[in-house]
């Protein structure tokens, strides 16, 4: 079994802080290809399993492409997500990425704000 810490954890492709009841994860890389996707695939594995039923926000500022295997991880974590009951917000996307989403109509799927102050100002779960 994987060990999680709930304080700040950063790594070279992945930082993940808790702000009041959300868990905030950011991209740090401009490109998330193949070489970065198993790392952040399974640190997300773990947060999904670990935090349950839990709002995320996942911050891609700076990321101009994604992989379509890191695609396949995001939606994944997605899916774990919402199976147990939690939120996935994407936000920060670069104009190229959110052109991206929409032509693969991601952002049908996903729950996409403007900036991470919009994301986490949003209604925790439950909360209309």
């Amino acid at each position: 079994m994987v060990d999680f810490s709930p304080l700040p954890v950063a790594s070279s492709t992945l930082h993940v802080e808790h702000v009041r009841d959300v868990t905030l994860v950011s991209l740090t890389r401009s490109y998330l290809g193949d070489e970065a996707f198993q790392e952040i695939g399974d640190r997300m594995v773990r947060l999904a399993e670990t935090m349950g039923r839990h709002r995320f926000v996942l911050s891609l500022r700076g990321v101009r492409c994604l992989s379509s295997a890191m695609l396949g991880k995001l939606i994944a974590f997605h899916k774990q997500v919402k199976q147990r009951g939690g939120e996935l917000t994407l936000c920060s996307l670069t104009p190229e990425l959110a052109a991206r989403f929409e032509s693969m109509r991601l952002n049908k799927l996903f729950h996409i704000c403007l900036s991470e102050e919009e994301a986490l100002g949003e209604a925790p779960i439950g909360v209309s």
